[in-house]
Protein backbone atom coordinates (compact mmCIF):
# COMPACT_ATOMS: atom_id res chain seq x y z
CA UNK A 1 0.00 0.00 0.00
CA UNK A 2 1.51 3.72 -0.81
CA UNK A 3 2.20 5.63 2.14
CA UNK A 4 -0.78 8.08 0.74
CA UNK A 5 -3.36 5.32 1.25
CA UNK A 6 -2.01 4.58 4.95
CA UNK A 7 -2.11 7.72 5.64
CA UNK A 8 -5.69 8.38 4.93
CA UNK A 9 -6.07 5.20 6.88
CA UNK A 10 -4.38 6.80 9.91
CA UNK A 11 -6.13 9.83 9.52
CA UNK A 12 -9.38 8.07 9.64
CA UNK A 13 -8.60 6.09 12.57
CA UNK A 14 -7.70 9.22 15.10
CA UNK A 15 -11.96 9.88 16.39
CA UNK A 16 -10.26 13.81 17.03
CA UNK A 17 -10.09 13.74 13.39
CA UNK A 18 -13.02 11.94 12.79
CA UNK A 19 -15.81 13.67 15.07
CA UNK A 20 -14.98 16.28 12.69
CA UNK A 21 -14.69 15.12 9.52
CA UNK A 22 -17.08 11.89 9.55
CA UNK A 23 -15.60 8.41 9.45
CA UNK A 24 -15.34 5.30 6.77
CA UNK A 25 -16.18 6.30 3.49
CA UNK A 26 -18.49 9.44 4.23
CA UNK A 27 -15.31 11.04 5.57
CA UNK A 28 -14.67 14.12 4.10
CA UNK A 29 -10.47 13.66 3.47
CA UNK A 30 -9.28 14.34 -0.43
CA UNK A 31 -6.63 14.03 -2.19
CA UNK A 32 -5.61 16.83 -4.00
CA UNK A 33 -8.69 18.69 -4.21
CA UNK A 34 -11.93 19.10 -2.40
CA UNK A 35 -15.45 18.12 -3.83
CA UNK A 36 -17.19 20.38 -5.83
CA UNK A 37 -19.72 21.79 -2.95
CA UNK A 38 -17.43 19.64 -0.24
CA UNK A 39 -19.29 20.26 3.09
CA UNK A 40 -16.86 21.41 5.59
CA UNK A 41 -15.44 21.01 7.71
CA UNK A 42 -13.40 18.86 5.85
CA UNK A 43 -9.31 17.80 4.83
CA UNK A 44 -7.34 17.76 1.36
CA UNK A 45 -3.96 16.53 1.42
CA UNK A 46 -1.10 16.50 -1.09
CA UNK A 47 2.13 15.07 -1.63
CA UNK A 48 4.57 18.46 -3.53
CA UNK A 49 7.06 16.47 -3.68
CA UNK A 50 9.32 13.21 -2.39
CA UNK A 51 12.76 12.56 -2.52
CA UNK A 52 14.05 9.03 -2.05
CA UNK A 53 17.27 8.91 -0.49
CA UNK A 54 20.63 6.97 -2.19
CA UNK A 55 23.65 6.03 -1.00
CA UNK A 56 27.02 5.40 -3.00
CA UNK A 57 25.42 1.59 -3.84
CA UNK A 58 21.84 2.63 -4.81
CA UNK A 59 18.77 3.57 -2.81
CA UNK A 60 18.84 3.22 1.25
CA UNK A 61 15.29 2.33 1.20
CA UNK A 62 14.24 5.99 2.79
CA UNK A 63 11.77 8.46 0.93
CA UNK A 64 11.25 11.74 2.51
CA UNK A 65 8.08 13.05 0.98
CA UNK A 66 6.74 17.01 1.83
CA UNK A 67 3.09 16.50 3.02
CA UNK A 68 0.65 19.42 2.82
CA UNK A 69 -2.45 19.11 4.50
CA UNK A 70 -5.40 21.70 4.38
CA UNK A 71 -7.89 21.67 6.95
CA UNK A 72 -11.17 23.61 5.76
CA UNK A 73 -13.78 25.28 7.89
CA UNK A 74 -16.77 27.70 7.57
CA UNK A 75 -15.12 29.82 11.02
CA UNK A 76 -11.42 30.06 11.44
CA UNK A 77 -12.13 28.42 14.82
CA UNK A 78 -13.56 25.40 13.56
CA UNK A 79 -10.32 25.21 10.60
CA UNK A 80 -7.99 25.68 13.66
CA UNK A 81 -9.94 23.07 15.65
CA UNK A 82 -9.51 20.59 12.87
CA UNK A 83 -5.83 21.58 12.25
CA UNK A 84 -4.97 21.19 15.67
CA UNK A 85 -6.17 17.76 15.53
CA UNK A 86 -4.20 16.92 12.85
CA UNK A 87 -0.91 18.56 13.94
CA UNK A 88 -0.97 16.61 17.34
CA UNK A 89 -2.07 13.44 15.32
CA UNK A 90 1.10 13.50 13.12
CA UNK A 91 3.75 15.71 14.55
CA UNK A 92 6.47 13.67 16.15
CA UNK A 93 4.69 10.47 15.06
CA UNK A 94 7.06 7.47 14.65
CA UNK A 95 6.05 3.69 13.73
CA UNK A 96 3.93 1.27 11.61
CA UNK A 97 1.17 3.75 9.54
CA UNK A 98 -0.56 0.78 8.05
CA UNK A 99 2.33 -1.22 6.22
CA UNK A 100 4.38 2.21 5.91
CA UNK A 101 6.85 2.29 8.97
CA UNK A 102 7.56 6.10 9.50
CA UNK A 103 10.90 7.14 10.90
CA UNK A 104 9.80 10.44 11.47
CA UNK A 105 7.12 13.27 10.93
CA UNK A 106 7.95 16.93 11.49
CA UNK A 107 5.76 20.35 11.36
CA UNK A 108 8.24 22.98 9.58
CA UNK A 109 5.75 25.64 8.42
CA UNK A 110 2.18 26.25 8.91
CA UNK A 111 -0.18 28.40 8.33
CA UNK A 112 -3.99 30.56 8.47
CA UNK A 113 -5.63 31.61 5.20
CA UNK A 114 -9.19 32.57 4.25
CA UNK A 115 -10.45 31.67 0.54
CA UNK A 116 -12.79 34.09 -0.64
CA UNK A 117 -15.76 32.95 -2.35
CA UNK A 118 -16.25 32.06 -5.86
CA UNK A 119 -20.18 31.97 -6.38
CA UNK A 120 -22.00 35.48 -5.61
CA UNK A 121 -22.45 34.20 -1.68
CA UNK A 122 -20.35 35.99 0.83
CA UNK A 123 -19.24 32.98 2.54
CA UNK A 124 -16.17 32.26 1.96
CA UNK A 125 -13.65 29.22 3.94
CA UNK A 126 -11.16 29.37 6.63
CA UNK A 127 -7.86 27.15 5.55
CA UNK A 128 -5.44 25.85 8.22
CA UNK A 129 -2.76 24.74 6.22
CA UNK A 130 0.26 22.42 7.82
CA UNK A 131 3.18 21.46 5.74
CA UNK A 132 4.71 18.22 7.45
CA UNK A 133 8.21 16.75 6.25
CA UNK A 134 8.10 12.78 6.45
CA UNK A 135 10.73 10.43 6.70
CA UNK A 136 9.23 6.85 5.95
CA UNK A 137 10.76 3.35 4.65
CA UNK A 138 10.15 2.16 1.10
CA UNK A 139 11.48 -1.03 -0.91
CA UNK A 140 14.27 -0.68 -3.13
CA UNK A 141 14.27 -3.71 -5.30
Amino acid sequence: MAFSEDLVTFLKAQSSITDLVGSGAAARIRPAKLKQREAVPAIRYVIPSAESAEGLSGPVGVCSPNLQIDCYGRTKKLANELGEAVRLSLQGFRGMMGSTFVNSITLPNQMELYEEPIDSSDEGVHRKMLQFLVFHSEATA
